[in-house]
């Protein structure tokens, strides 16, 4: 029963800490939904891809031939995705897909899970929609009560 008494208080300072480091507001990726106006479920096909980079909070930019040029999100937990030297993009029928259970970036280390694919006409008018979502997620950030 001393446990508890001891125990309980140490909890609650925990999970008010942890409440404190989380309450940035949603991430970038999550934004991009509202900014870019989409709902994530373009696709690109595998052979089109040209090149691709990945920018901060788990977001690809990739071009492709045809001059379209996509963002993709993934889901957290992709830790070697900016560091690999070596990255494969696996799809069902030749393409990947947002919202897709079966799509994928794998690297040396990490099997990075697709969550949404947005698509734009150039490069400009797909990192305009980035940044936008980056400013509104720094806003948020800055805005947000802290612990």
């Amino acid at each position: 029963m001393n446990i508890l008494k001891i125990l309980a208080p140490a909890a609650a300072c925990v999970t008010a800490l942890a409440g404190c480091a989380t309450n940035g507001g949603p991430s970038t990726a999550k934004l991009l939904d509202e900014s870019a106006g989409q709902n994530g479920r373009a696709c690109v096909r595998l052979n089109e891809i040209q090149g691709y980079g990945v920018l901060d909070d788990n977001i690809v930019s990739i071009n492709t031939l045809g001059h379209d040029y996509y963002l993709a999100t993934v889901l957290p937990g992709c830790n070697d995705l900016q560091t690999s030297v070596r990255t494969l993009f696996q799809g069902s029928f030749g393409e990947i897909c947002g919202k897709s259970a079966q799509n994928a970036v794998t690297t040396n280390g990490d099997h990075c899970a697709i969550n949404k694919i947005y698509k734009f006409e150039n490069r400009e008018q797909a990192f305009a929609t980035y940044n936008e979502a980056r400013q509104k997620h720094e806003q948020m950030k800055n805005s947000a009560p802290t612990g």
